[in-house]
């Protein structure tokens, strides 16, 4: 079989002789579209192709890995699965192609160009599309679209050990987990599975191979309803995007357990107790009669005219105003496309996705604003319409080809940044994950994790007071001793590139909040190289200096 193996790779031109497998060696891409291999190091690969999660129903996980750019330490560097959000978008087309991947697509869609500040540059980065029916996923079982928390990570970890059978020489490496927005609950639950998974492997009751997770980030990671609803709230109005009136009608008339994120959901009472009443009653003293003007229905429209064309993702960047824009920025209009399958103004997505309401076609994306007077590491010459150009990308069909997609029957869709058929639970959508958290808190000795929650500070849909709101509720203490207490970090350029704080946990777990200057809701696209700097002290289980 090895002498198999050898010719395999010996066509396949890998550059080194590290395990693999024949399986491994069929998913090598060797020839992609517009990809300019003298960009890269020579000896650096990529693999991509389909993982089968449940052989009986024909549910198969499409996967991309991009194994570390660093010749010398690739072999003892880590891996990390990148998950993206929605529920429902796609963590090739969001994490690979116009955040952290080893390439972005140019404006054509016709090639890709270099992303210095990968994250593939320090780690090997591994980008599954999740669940089944997003991007090339797909499964032969039409009841399979609907889908929850629970399956998607239980998949995923059926995942992770079909993967390590094709690419054994990962199976002992660190392993961590980091995602986005809607990554809130998949990093979080995939984790806890995981636990479970070992815990069952070490009790005897399952066979398999353990899986070595060492730990976690998720950012800008939507976590709990109602707290990161009145987070969003508060946060637009801070920013001066809405009114005192728009803030005291969400407060005072908005049920924000039941909407997620905030949208519309009239006739129910506001939090008006413990941890939203400093909020609540702010809000009433600045507009004591609300709640008389109309419902929460009201007052979401009402803000969302006050709002105007506004990039709810990153609030300083301006939008794409490309006639195609397929809107994608609305990582989380998952389920609004499932519904309607019409894209919306970033601000309206922002209230409306959950349900599906209709709203008017608007365009947007990621830009700076401003033109060429770009601080180094922030997304100079970002195109505002890149997920269009991904799209293009990737429906190529000689892209699809190198990337081994099953194309044709199996499929019989174009690719697309979120999914469209996809029926996620709302149930799962509206669940706390503060008890997940507590379960991954209470691991102790071998068996610890690094848990890092980061923060774009300029994100108007899963913002930083939310965030923080969360973590009060989470119920650690804040370190305040020495370098672990709250404090500035600073880029390699001498610029502030955010704030960190520790807190103090009851085991060897511990747990990092990180928050990222100046980017917004996807942090690596935003500010590349701070993300990057971050990324670097997470897998060193540290803070950014």
């Amino acid at each position: 079989m090895w002498g198999a193996l050898a010719m395999l790779l010996a066509v396949a031109g890998a550059a080194q002789a590290r395990p693999t497998t024949p399986a491994a060696a069929a998913d090598l891409i060797t020839d992609l579209p517009g990809f300019n291999a003298s960009q890269w190091p020579t000896s650096w690969d990529q693999y991509s192709g389909y993982i089968t999660v449940d052989p009986s129903h024909g549910r198969k996980l499409f996967y991309w890995l991009q194994e570390s750019q660093d010749e010398v330490n690739r072999d003892n560097q880590p891996l990390v699965l990148w998950q993206n959000g929605g529920p429902g978008c796609s963590s090739v087309g969001g994490g690979l192609m116009t955040e952290q991947g080893a390439f972005r697509p140019t404006t054509d869609g016709k090639h890709v160009t270099r992303n210095e500040w990968s994250w593939s540059t320090v780690a090997n980065m591994l980008y599954t599309e999740s669940p089944a029916f997003v991007g090339f996923s797909y499964s032969k079982t039409a009841s399979d679209n609907v889908v929850g928390d629970k399956r998607t990570a239980d998949d995923l970890v059926a995942f992770i050990s079909g993967f390590y059978e094709r690419h054994p020489q990962y199976a002992n490496r660190d392993l961590f987990l980091s995602g986005e927005s809607y990554g809130g609950h998949y990093v979080p639950n995939l984790a806890a599975a995981i636990v479970d998974h070992n815990a069952a492997l070490r009790a005897g009751l399952k066979a398999g191979a353990h899986i070595p997770l060492k730990g976690i980030a998720t950012g800008n990671a939507w976590t709990v309803a109602e707290i990161d609803n009145l987070g969003a709230a508060f946060d637009w109005w801070s920013h001066a995007l809405v009114s005192d009136a728009c803030l005291a009608g969400i407060a005072q008339t908005c049920n924000l357990t039941e909407v997620g994120p905030l949208m519309a959901a009239s006739g129910l009472p506001a939090a008006s107790g413990g941890q939203f009443k400093a909020v609540v009653d702010m809000a009433r003293a600045l507009v004591p009669d609300a709640a008389n003007r109309g419902g929460c229905n009201f007052w979401q429209n009402e803000c969302s005219a006050e709002m105007g064309n506004v990039n709810i993702y990153e609030i300083y960047a301006d939008v794409c105003l490309s006639s195609s824009s397929s809107t994608r920025r609305a990582e989380g209009d998952a389920l609004l496309g499932a519904r309607r399958h019409k894209s919306l103004h970033h601000h309206e997505a922002a209230m409306l996705r959950a349900l599906g309401r209709a709203g008017d076609r608007a365009d947007g994306g990621i830009v700076p604003s401003g033109s060429s007077n770009v601080p180094s590491g922030s997304a100079a010459g970002y195109d505002p319409c890149v997920d269009d150009e991904t799209a293009v990308y990737l429906n190529t069909p000689a892209v699809q080809a190198a990337l081994h997609v099953d194309t044709g029957a199996t499929i019989n869709r174009a690719w697309s940044d979120c999914s469209n058929t996809l029926q996620y639970s709302r149930q799962d959508l509206l669940t706390s994950m503060l008890p997940v958290y507590h379960k991954l808190l209470a691991q102790d000795g071998p068996d610890a994790l690094h848990i890092y929650v980061f923060s774009g500070d300029v994100d108007g849909i899963v913002p930083v007071t939310g965030t923080r709101m969360w973590l009060d509720r989470l119920g650690l203490n804040a370190s305040s001793s020495g370098n672990k207490a709250w404090k500035s970090w600073t880029t390699a350029v001498g610029q502030v590139g955010g704030y960190t704080t520790e807190y103090v946990t009851p085991t060897a777990t511990n747990f990092t909040f990180v928050t990222v200057r100046n980017a917004g809701h996807m942090v690596p696209a935003a500010q590349p190289s701070r993300a990057l700097e971050m990324f670097q002290a997470f897998l060193a289980r540290t803070v950014p200096q």
